[in-house]
C-alpha cells in the first residue's frame, strides 16, 4: 500500500524526465495546443492581478520569484514582462538543470518549498505559485510552504497563487494516493493567518477550460464534470482540433469569467503580508 502513495519528488522527477513540455505539467492526455489555451487563461488572471496593483509592463523595478517553475512557462512569462530580477525554484533536479540551461539569466534553485526553512534568496516584490500548492497533499507541508513563502515576500509584496480552491463544496472524494488536494477556502484562511499572511482577493481563473473543483450543488458539479469529460474526449491528443477548440473556448471563457464571482475551477488568490 505504501508504494501506491504519492511521493512528490519521485512523481515529478519521473514525469519531467520523460516529458519536459507543457503537457508534463498540465494535462498529459490533452494536446499541447489545448493546454496552451488553459495557460493563456492563467496568464490573463495574473496580468489582471498585477494591473489591479498598478503594475503594468515593463516591470523594470519588480523582483519576482516563481515557485514550482517546472518547464519554465512562468519564467518566460515574467521575462516578457521585463522584470528587474527573476528567480526560479523547483523541487526536482531535472527542472533545475534544464531551466538553468534554458534560462541562463535566471537563478534557478532546487528546493522543497514545503520542507524545512525558506531558501536564502532574499525578498521579492511578487511571488508566483501556479498549480503547485495543490500538489502538497500533506497538510503540514502545505502550512510550511505558506510560512516559507511569507518569509520570501517583501513587505508590501504580492503572492499570486493559482489553485483549485474549494469556495462552495467539493463533490470529489479524496484518494490517499492522489497527487493533488483541493483545499477549502476556510482552510486557506486559517493557514494564511498562521503564516502571518492576508488573503486580499479571490477571483476565477477559468470556468470551462479546466476540470471543475467545486460547486454549490451536486447536479451542477456533475453537469460541469460531464462537459469537461466531453471536451477531453473530443480533443484527446489531437493537436489541430485542440488548437481550434481551445481558442474557441478561451473566447467564451473570457466572457464567463467576467460574469462569475469565483468560478467552478481554479482560482487566483492574491495574498499579501499582514
Amino acid at each position: 500500500m505504501a508504494k501506491d502513495r504519492y511521493d512528490p519528488v519521485e512523481y515529478w522527477e519521473g514525469l519531467l524526465s520523460t516529458d519536459f513540455t507543457i503537457a508534463g505539467v498540465a494535462h498529459p492526455y490533452l494536446p499541447r495546443s489545448f493546454n496552451g489555451a488553459m495557460y493563456r487563461a492563467m496568464e490573463r488572471s495574473v496580468r489582471q492581478a498585477l494591473s489591479r496593483r498598478g503594475l503594468e509592463p515593463p516591470l523594470a523595478s519588480v523582483r519576482v520569484l516563481d515557485v514550482g517553475s517546472g518547464v519554465g512557462l512562468w519564467l518566460a512569462f515574467w521575462q516578457r514582462l521585463g522584470v528587474s530580477r527573476l528567480n526560479g525554484l523547483d523541487l526536482t533536479e531535472t527542472a533545475t538543470r534544464r531551466l538553468s540551461e534554458g534560462f541562463p539569466d535566471v537563478e534557478v534553485t532546487q528546493a522543497d518549498i514545503g520542507s524545512g526553512e525558506a531558501p536564502e534568496l532574499g525578498r521579492f516584490d511578487v511571488i508566483s505559485v501556479v498549480n503547485v500548492l495543490l500538489h502538497l497533499t500533506d497538510d503540514a507541508a502545505f502550512a510550511t510552504a505558506l510560512r516559507n513563502l511569507g518569509a520570501l515576500l517583501a513587505p508590501g509584496g504580492m503572492l499570486i497563487v493559482i489553485d483549485p480552491v474549494v469556495v462552495a463544496r467539493s463533490w470529489r472524494p479524496p484518494a490517499p494516493e492522489a497527487n493533488s488536494k483541493a483545499r477549502k477556502l476556510s482552510e486557506w484562511r486559517t493557514a494564511l493567518a498562521d503564516a502571518h499572511l492576508r488573503l486580499e482577493r479571490v477571483s476565477p481563473v477559468t470556468v470551462i477550460l479546466d476540470s471543475p473543483a467545486d460547486a454549490r450543488f451536486r447536479r451542477s458539479f456533475d453537469l460541469r464534470q460531464s462537459l469537461w469529460q466531453l471536451i477531453c474526449r473530443v480533443v484527446y491528443r489531437r493537436e489541430t482540433l485542440g488548437a481550434i477548440v481551445g481558442a474557441t473556448l478561451y473566447r467564451i471563457d473570457t466572457v464567463l469569467v467576467r460574469l462569475s464571482r469565483t468560478g467552478p475551477s481554479s482560482k487566483c488568490l492574491v495574498i499579501t503580508t499582514e
